[in-house]
């Protein structure tokens, strides 16, 4: 992000006095100018996806609440700064101007039907905070339909208690909003006979499809729970541009010969301690569709998987999503931009320690390495209640009184980030390739 510049008026300056006339007669009596006089007054400014920008914060705050799905302006979000507290207006804006606002400040916002958020540490005069819908819903979607070309020609004959299926699934979008990249499509995205129509519910603007043909071993039984599977070609079609409501038909996957799969290999690098499993997600980074993820996973014991090859995309590369159960936690990391195999994951991120948690707030240990850290106050699979970030290294804290819990008891679980984000001047959208990693502890229960 581009950092605004702005003029900082600076007391005995600019009152047309000439520098070299005395003032006689001063009213030593007069009382201080306003604290207007002293401020760094910067313009607010909506940050895409939720960011800070524009420090140093001295004595006036912008603060911007939105819609972490459909990043609009949140009307009447509470905001809390400190002792100062207010409403958002119709643009989703509060401004908090005041000398205890300086250096840097904690933010709290609540509305109803969102996830809290508790911002510590923010350092610049604009903050925008996007806060969660809960129950999750109205993600910009539309269904697509098509066939896989091919289905059942060019690929190995099946065995005696086999079937073949088919999978599809879209290109994901490092910083997309919330639920974009997890749309379900109810199973309709599976297919198994003739030319294996789909149908498959995507996020909106412009995006791949890629199909994974499978040979399945049914075990010649009627449970599916025995089956197994081994993944014998690959099908896509991209460039595909998608408008919210708008369905589009005849969405053909063009298959892959599986002769053109190569090998890749993952190398899991240095795991976290008390890693007991890990695995690693391979996908191929499209210049502007997104990701799309094979459905073929790269394993410990198992490190090579088959691939298309990067010569089908014209300035794709390859990516890693690694995945580690760790100490009843998890450990995320990204790797991106690889061109050939084998793809090393490196050092892993730590999950946090030492969490102790009540309903008045909480406290934990970021790992090393960790950007920033915080907790995540949940109902696990009913909703999400408060989330808070530390971006200043604070790993302690109090709920402020606007925040209500439910009297249900909860979980509270510890997060780590690493990212490569100027605190200073960020946003979650534009610096989304900047984020490598993230840990979270098992949750601590509070009754």
């Amino acid at each position: 992000m581009r950092t605004m510049v702005a003029c900082v008026l600076v007391a005995g300056c600019g009152f047309g006095v000439p520098a070299s006339t005395a003032v006689v007669d001063a009213d030593i009596d007069a009382p201080p100018p306003p604290i207007d006089a002293f401020v760094r007054d910067v313009p607010p400014r909506l940050i895409p996806g939720g960011g800070i920008a524009d420090a140093p914060l001295a004595h006036v705050l912008n603060v911007y609440a939105i819609d972490s799905v459909t990043r609009l302006p949140i009307m009447d979000a509470s905001v809390t700064i400190g002792a100062i507290s207010g409403m958002t207006d119709a643009t989703g804006l509060f401004v908090a101007r005041g000398e205890a606002v300086t250096g840097k400040a904690t933010i709290a916002i609540t509305k109803e039907g969102y996830r809290a958020e508790i911002w510590i540490g923010v350092a610049g005069a604009n903050a925008t905070l996007p806060l969660k819908p809960q129950p999750l819903a109205g993600v910009p979607r539309a269904d697509l339909s098509g066939v896989f070309s091919n289905f059942n020609s060019n690929l190995p004959p099946l065995g005696g208690g086999h079937l073949r299926s088919g999978s599809v699934t879209y290109s994901q979008l490092d910083g997309a909003p919330d639920g974009a990249n997890g749309i379900n499509s109810m199973g309709s995205n599976r297919c198994q006979s003739g030319s294996c129509a789909f149908s498959i519910a995507t996020r909106v603007g412009t995006v791949a499809l890629l199909g994974a043909t499978f040979d399945v071993d049914t075990k010649n039984t009627q449970d599916p729970n025995d089956d197994t599977s081994v993944v014998q070609t690959y099908s896509y079609r991209t460039g595909i541009t998608v408008v919210d409501g708008v369905a589009l038909n005849n969405q053909n996957l063009t298959q892959i010969a599986p002769s053109q799969l190569v090998d890749v290999t993952t190398t899991f690098g240095t795991l976290a301690p008390g890693t007991t499993v890990a695995v690693g997600v391979v996908a191929i980074d499209l210049p502007t569709e997104g990701t799309l993820y094979l459905s073929d996973n790269a394993e410990m014991n198992t490190p090579t998987i088959k691939a298309p090859p990067l010569s089908l995309f014209a300035g794709s590369s390859y990516r890693v999503l690694g995945f580690a159960g760790v100490n009843g936690g998890f450990s995320l990391l990204f790797r991106r931009g690889f061109t050939a195999s084998p793809f090393n994951l490196g050092t892993w991120l730590p999950t946090p320690t030492l969490v102790s948690a009540t309903r008045a707030g909480a406290s934990w240990t970021a790992p090393t390495g960790a950007t920033f850290s915080g907790v995540l106050y949940s109902r696990p699979f009913v909703a999400d209640l408060v989330q808070v970030l530390s971006f200043d290294g604070t790993t302690t804290f109090t709920l402020p009184p606007a925040i209500t819990l439910p009297t249900a008891s909860f979980d509270v679980s510890a997060i780590a980030f690493r990212a490569g984000y100027d605190f200073s001047d960020f946003s979650f959208a534009e610096d989304a390739a900047l984020y490598d990693a993230t840990s979270s502890s098992s949750g601590v229960a509070v009754p």
